[in-house]
């Protein structure tokens, strides 16, 4: 075979084993199993036993090498922070980088300390992993089997392998960012729920307070009365009760989630507690907010913490839409759909009513109609929602008011045979209100 015909068959085999790598990161291939394929590749298209990655950006970290190279990988983040600091060096598009004078002049050189680094690695040249313009990652050869360098094709070869592997960490350093900031909103906007909620509750508990403050004055003058005595107790006994309630809800809310896992939750009962803490809330703007239990006992598999965020954004959505008067009201139901069980909550208000281009935008992040609303709270709730494998339908009618059904996937109930017998009730560690008053 001529030098030309060698040259051609190896253009396609270069064609042909870039094209499998490619069809592998669309596929959606881990780094590590893409990485590994990438450093397999290079090593058998072109002979050369020593191929090495490895990435390092946030939490998506991955290194991959054939058998030869294997040692070598403790010194690739040396390696990486001395090209890191030298990034005149890096050519404006990555390209491969060359070490000594390996090869032809298709590629730009190492800085010399580098270069003796990388050489005291056996490494002979390396491919630079960029994500948004920084320097994340290398991908290294050694010498070739024959001695030879690297020449234009090859070179040109290293760099589609490297485009593709680097293309595919940066896909996924970015989808990494993207859960990092949607866990930091989900977090804002449960603060933000809380402190919605928190004037009207300290209102809630000051009610129960000045009623014990009144009797307790009382006191020294009856406390010969019977009757009064016997009052003063079951009073102050309930409403201390009740504080705790209040007080418990809060703080099973504001808890940071501890897992995703999903629970077997009482809906009802989840539903009626929301409601308890919302209560006030809406009493301060003119709104009454009821629950109505339509069903005994439906149950749902979900995170009840991530549940409660769900309807208490959407019943502060209609709260707040019926300022100055009006009704909102909650309730939970379970149904029957092609075969298989599903919870439904309803939450409907007789505010003003929603517009269709308002409808449609409804679950936009930082859409809003108010001016001192984010536009998230709807936006993460259908989030959730999506994530459960549920969806949210909305229906309203101008001056009348609006309905929002969220529909979710739910587990067998408790009534069926051996469906609960390990299941944790989604309240069953809140808090108490004979723990808070034990301290």
């Amino acid at each position: 075979m001529t030098a030309c015909e060698t040259a051609r068959a190896g253009g396609r085999g270069y064609i042909d084993a870039a094209y499998t790598l490619g069809r592998q990161a669309a596929a959606g291939a881990g780094l590590e199993e893409l990485a590994g394929a990438a450093v397999e590749t290079l090593g058998r298209e072109l002979d050369c036993p020593f191929a090495a990655a490895y990435f390092a950006c946030g939490r998506v970290q991955y290194s991959a090498a054939t058998a030869e190279a294997g040692s070598a990988l403790a010194g690739m983040p040396e390696l990486l922070d001395g090209l890191t600091a030298a990034p005149a060096f890096l050519p404006a598009t990555a390209a491969p980088l060359l070490c000594g004078r390996n090869g032809s002049s298709a590629g730009s050189s190492l800085p010399a300390a580098a270069t003796r680094l990388a050489a005291d690695m056996g490494i002979a040249a390396v491919y630079p992993l960029l994500v948004a313009g920084n320097l994340s990652g290398l991908l290294a050869l050694g010498a070739r089997s024959d001695g030879g360098g690297y020449h234009r094709d090859e070179l040109e070869f290293i760099a589609v392998v490297g485009s593709l592997l680097a293309t595919r960490s940066a896909e996924l350093a970015l989808a990494d960012d993207l859960d990092r900031s949607r866990d930091t909103i989900t977090r804002n906007d449960r603060l933000s729920s809380i402190g919605a909620m928190t004037a009207g509750l300290a209102h809630e508990i000051r009610n129960p307070l000045v009623s014990i403050r009144t009797f307790t004055q009382l006191l020294p003058e009856k406390y010969d009365d019977d009757e009064f005595r016997s009052t003063f107790l079951d009073l102050t006994l309930s409403e201390i009760d009740r504080v705790c309630t209040l007080v418990g809800e809060l703080l099973t809310f504001a808890r940071p989630d501890g897992s995703e896992s999903g629970q077997l939750v009482d809906l009802n009962e989840s539903l009626e507690r929301t409601c308890l803490l919302l209560r006030s809330q809406a009493r301060s703007l003119g709104v009454e907010l009821s629950f109505v239990q339509r069903q005994d006992s439906p149950y749902v598999h979900v995170d009840e913490d991530r549940l409660k965020q769900v309807v208490m954004n959407i019943v502060l959505n209609a709260i707040q839409a019926c300022n100055g008067g009006g009704t909102v009201e909650v309730s939970g139901n379970e149904y029957m759909c092609d075969g298989e069980r599903f919870v439904c909550i309803e939450i409907s208000d007789d505010g003003p009513g929603i517009d269709e281009s308002t409808r449609r935008r409804i679950f936009e992040p930082f859409f809003t109609t108010r001016g001192e609303g984010t536009g998230l709270g709807l936006a993460i709730a259908n989030e959730i929602v999506a994530g459960c494998g549920g969806h949210i339908e909305v229906e309203s009618t101008l001056g009348e008011g609006s309905r929002f059904s969220v529909n979710l996937p739910a587990e067998p109930t408790k009534a069926d045979d051996g469906v609960c017998g390990e299941a944790t009730i989604g309240h069953a560690d809140r808090t108490t209100p004979e723990q808070l008053a034990n301290g």
